[in-house]
């Protein structure tokens, strides 16, 4: 994999734990700058969309590579089975997607 301009330079200002501050345009690669630290550090990345198409396109295309990803938002069936993994010491969620109002 090739880094597009800034990405790798966005990817370890995260990992390092300092605050980050990004803006790219739509098809830029912003996604992986917050995925890939998500992965690869312990926990759970808490990602904040406004737009519900767009949580469902990710969680997907993260599922897809048996990354546990999910959402918080309108229209998920999941949402105990959420918070109940979210509650375990030992939850395997990487990435939990949710919409402002979740807040």
């Amino acid at each position: 994999y090739e880094f597009r301009e800034k990405q790798e330079e966005i990817i370890n200002c995260t990992l390092s734990g300092q605050d980050c501050f990004v803006l790219m345009p739509t098809g830029a690669g912003k996604s992986i700058c917050y995925q890939l630290p998500a992965l690869i550090s312990a926990g759970v990345t808490i990602v904040v969309s406004p737009l519900l198409s767009l949580i469902h396109d990710q969680v997907a295309q993260l599922r897809n590579l048996e990354i546990n990803a999910c959402y918080l938002g309108a229209g998920n069936d999941e949402e105990n089975t959420v918070y109940g993994d979210l509650q375990d010491q030992n939850g395997t969620i990487k990435l939990l997607y949710i919409t402002p109002e979740k807040l």
